[in-house]
């Protein structure tokens, strides 16, 4: 059990994409679920996405699971969970008159037997293939999530299973209880680091000393922002590149700098078309994730999309 933590930009994000493309997908499953600033009134959230692809339950395709498909998908991957049948059908929201949870059951106890039902099917799981689960954004978590990845981090020990747990802070782990974890504290780049990004950014070997130091200093180190304010620089025409050589072509003290990751994205946004803009607005209301078809059917000229 990994968590990482670092403020907004530092790469979290990055570090699980990195480490996805290192992991051997023909020998290992990777189940993601994400928590949201909106989502920390839903019960389970991140269990629940992950739940739904280790079933192969694909929102998108648009079909009506029934408990027959969803009862059978979870034996094939272990008998002994056929006890359970009923919570998870409730989890998943799959109507069934067959698998009706025991009554009558105090809250409590139905919190417990629905912890204990989610971190007992993912260590089934890992015992026919090792598991990692992604846990991104974990600072937003709801209570139920975490206490379910209290239980799921003691029966670890038993089962072929990484869990991976990015978070703002520390305040939302409460990992200080458990042994069997390393936690990894991302920090803002250095000044010879900050260079190196730059120069990717710019895809450049030779960078102005003037544009080095002012690129570090005032986004103090955060890779997000680095590459942010690079593509401003060079889409309002501060930076221009030649070969493999970047110069300036205006005076850097008057370029405005944003000064939170916030406004950086806010001043890209501000220098698209207002056309682009109501296709961005919908698709943010959308959600973090959005289809194609989704985005045609909220907009109110979906062929120009």
């Amino acid at each position: 059990r990994s968590p990482a933590r670092a403020e907004a930009g530092l790469a979290k994000s990055r570090l699980l994409l990195e480490c996805r493309r290192k992991i051997d997908t023909t020998a290992t499953d990777i189940l993601i679920g994400r928590c949201t600033s909106y989502g920390q009134g839903t019960a389970y959230l991140p269990f629940l996405q992950m739940l739904r692809q280790l079933l192969h339950l694909e929102p998108s395709s648009g079909r009506a699971w029934t408990d027959d498909d969803v009862t059978a998908r979870i034996l094939r991957i272990d008998g002994g969970l056929e006890p359970m049948l009923s919570y998870y059908l409730r989890l998943l929201s799959i109507p069934t008159e067959r698998h009706r949870l025991p009554t009558p059951e105090r809250d409590d106890q139905a919190r417990f037997v629905l912890m204990h039902a989610l971190a007992g099917i993912f260590v089934a799981a890992s015992r026919t293939r090792p598991l990692i689960l992604l846990l991104e954004d974990w600072h937003w978590v709801d209570a139920a999530s975490q206490e379910t990845l209290k239980r799921l981090a003691a029966l670890v020990s038993s089962a072929r299973l990484l869990a991976v747990v990015t978070s703002r802070s520390t305040q939302n782990l409460g990992w200080a209880s458990l042994d069997r974890h390393c936690a990894i504290a991302l920090r803002p780049l250095s000044p010879d680091s900050s260079s190196a990004l730059l120069r990717s950014a710019f895809d450049v070997d030779d960078l102005p000393e003037a544009l080095v130091a002012r690129g570090h200093e005032r986004p103090g180190g955060n890779p997000f922002f680095l590459e942010e304010i690079a593509r401003s620089l060079t889409e309002s025409g501060t930076v221009r590149v030649e070969g493999r050589s970047a110069r300036l072509e205006g005076r850097l003290d008057t370029f405005h700098m944003p000064a939170t990751v916030q406004a950086v994205i806010r001043s890209r946004l501000d220098r698209l078309s207002l056309e682009v803009r109501q296709v961005l607005r919908a698709a943010a209301v959308v959600g973090r994730d959005f289809t194609l078809d989704v985005l045609v059917r909220v907009l109110a000229n979906p062929e120009r999309v």
